[in-house]
């Protein structure tokens, strides 16, 4: 995992994208589901709508800018 960033919308939607070097196994692509579910069973009444976006950006190829409006959670140490 290279990063975890969220932008929050006009409409009260929220995404968190989540930003991995490689394809995730099936299995770790279920956990990410899995801890998803949990953020919208805490937070279901405040927003209108949460999703999980799962990109896969190479090594060589920055994040910084896919920063989301609500900033970084977690930013891997190569910046």
């Amino acid at each position: 995992m290279r990063g975890v960033t969220a932008d929050l919308n006009k409409d009260n939607i929220l995404t968190i994208r989540m930003i991995f070097d490689n394809k995730l196994l099936d299995e770790e692509e279920e956990e990410m589901q899995i801890a998803n579910t949990e953020v919208v069973a805490d937070f279901f009444n405040d927003f209108k709508d949460i999703y999980l976006d799962l990109l896969i950006v190479s090594e060589s190829i920055s994040i910084y800018e896919k920063k989301g409006n609500l900033g970084w959670f977690y930013l891997r140490k190569e910046y």
